[in-house]
């Protein structure tokens, strides 16, 4: 997308979100002028009206473009984007119109205040979001992470309504600072995102970015639709309820807005887009990657991540609900790097430990080798069925299928998110296809995560048994398909000390013999791993003599 139409985007979002504001207060004025002593029918009119011709607009646009609509929306990441706008408009422009409803039907404060505080808010609002993009797309934050910045503005929108409907809050000029920064950062990470956006549609999903506008202009007219409806008939309804004296308080005009920041925050978290695709599309556009096989493969990645897919929410709950259960420090970890490409991180496995805080606690992203069976509900079926026959003795025998059955799609959908590369051990023709798929994903710049020990039973003390050299293989072959040499990096996790140890990078190296090299990068590991282990079990005691 071209830098001007991108500024073009961020002056005209903000200023029409603060135009709406003016006509509904100079709307709303008119209607208690024509009509003082109930106001009402002026303002569910009004708001009736803006609906109505919004709806015939938004009617226009999907008949005269369907076929455009259409062609954007099938790109997933753009989709969920386009309905966490519309919520978040309509959360906007039902604050503006609940506002300067209760103004007018309430007798507590003159409306030409409610005029002013509003053009205030909503002027600085602009003024922030402004100056929020100009620096925030600078740095890491604006650059990389913009989900974490929409995100942490819902938080501060939503904490700090709920805290002035609980009445813990009473300084009304706080809470309009709070809630202008709060919704600036939603504000400006939406403009970031659009421009991010407008390079998927235009380098991964090879369509024409330009008909972002089109879309962007119908969201706009979307929520005006759904906000003006609902707000008329809140209003209707607290009439009914209070008659005339509509009380003017934070309750009635915080309750709606709050629900549809909740839906927003949690289209945001289906969101696919986070740092490491991001740093990816950047490097797939800039780069001038010349290798057209690399080319193809990081193609096919950005296209999986940012067109076909979506996050799971509840995959993203629950790894915030189990990560304080499994506290780790993470040790040494500037070690890592990942500037030269993708890397693989071995681990000791210790039990299911290990690939539990890997997931949870990994500060890099991976996608991890994971055995076949595994990914067969009915196997996984299996193995629940043995450890819940000793676990659920007593439980009937249709509830306790029910509860497997169910459990076995959450562990499923759960692994899936991981997108893992199954591990197959029936044949040599087997492995080759997990070491094929695993240099496929290193190619396209994701790193690997494997466990590769020689055990079919853990140690309970943790410690690590050698490891098979047949993981190896990736080295070699990523080095025939790339050029490059890949570097392997031991992760080791200690249980009692609560701890994620990484080593030394072990790079493959192309010219030796590749039976010795694979040999040695298993040998080199798994040394450093003992090694990782000693300094732990040596922390330890030191820790114990204090």
């Amino acid at each position: 997308m071209k830098k001007k139409k991108y500024w073009l985007y961020s002056v005209l979002v903000p200023t029409t979100i603060l135009f709406s504001a003016l006509i509904a207060s100079l709307g709303y004025y008119l209607s208690n002028l024509l009509n003082s002593e109930v106001p009402l029918l002026g303002c569910a009119l009004l708001l009736l009206v803006l609906g109505l011709i919004s709806g015939i607009v938004v009617l226009i646009i999907n008949r005269s473009s369907k076929s455009t609509i259409k062609e954007i929306n099938d790109i997933k990441s753009y989709r969920v984007f386009n309905n966490m706008q519309i919520t978040f408009y309509v959360a906007v422009l039902l604050g503006i119109f609940l506002y300067f409803a209760i103004g007018v039907l309430s007798d507590t404060k003159d409306l030409s205040t409610y005029i002013l505080e509003t053009s205030i808010f909503y002027g600085g609002l602009i003024v922030l979001t402004i100056l929020e993009v100009a620096v925030f797309s600078k740095f890491y934050l604006g650059k990389y992470n913009r989900m974490l910045m929409f995100i942490l503005g819902i938080t501060i929108n939503l904490t700090f309504n709920i805290l002035v409907s609980l009445d813990v809050i009473k300084i009304k000029w706080l809470y309009y600072l709070c809630n202008a920064i709060g919704t600036s950062l939603m504000l400006s990470a939406t403009l970031l995102l659009h421009q991010t956006l407008g390079k998927v549609i235009q380098y991964v999903a090879d369509k024409e970015s330009k008909n972002m506008a089109i879309v962007d202009f119908r969201n706009l007219l979307i929520a005006l639709v759904f906000s003006s409806i609902i707000a008329s008939a809140t209003i209707i309804v607290l009439f009914l309820i209070y008659g005339s004296n509509i009380p003017s308080t934070s309750d009635v005009l915080l309750f709606l807005p709050t629900i549809f920041m909740f839906i927003t925050l949690w289209l945001a978290a289906m969101e696919p887009i986070d740092g490491h695709y991001l740093k990816l599309l950047e490097d797939y556009i800039h780069s001038g990657i010349d290798d057209d096989n690399i080319k193809e493969k990081v193609k096919y990645n950005l296209v999986y991540n940012f067109v076909l897919s979506t996050r799971r929410v509840g995959f993203k709950i629950l790894v915030l609900f189990l990560r304080p259960f499994f506290k780790m420090k993470v040790l040494n970890k500037k070690v890592v790097n990942t500037k030269n490409g993708p890397v693989v991180f071995v681990s000791n496995h210790y039990e299911i430990y290990g690939p539990i805080v890997t997931v949870l606690r990994l500060p890099f992203n991976f996608r991890p080798w994971v055995i076949s069976s595994m990914l067969n509900k009915e196997q996984i079926q299996d193995q629940m069925r043995l450890g819940s026959d000793n676990i659920f003795k007593k439980m009937p025998k249709r509830m306790k299928n029910w509860f497997i059955n169910h459990c076995s799609n959450i562990v499923l959908k759960c692994i899936e998110e991981l997108r893992p590369i199954p591990v197959y051990r029936d044949s040599i023709k087997d492995v080759v296809k997990t070491i094929r798929k695993s240099v496929d994903v290193l190619t396209g710049g994701d790193n690997l995560l494997i466990f590769p020990e020689k055990t079919d039973k853990y140690k309970e003390d943790g410690s690590v048994d050698p490891f098979y050299s047949g993981f190896a293989y990736i080295g070699e072959m990523y080095y025939k398909k790339t050029g490059k040499n890949v570097t392997f990096y031991p992760v080791y996790l200690c249980k009692k000390n609560k701890t994620m140890s990484f080593g030394e990078g072990i790079t493959y190296d192309s010219s030796n013999d590749s039976d010795k090299e694979r040999e040695r990068v298993a040998n080199d590991l798994y040394l450093s791993m003992v090694d990782l282990q000693k300094k732990q079990e040596k922390a330890m005691e030191n820790k114990k003599k204090k």
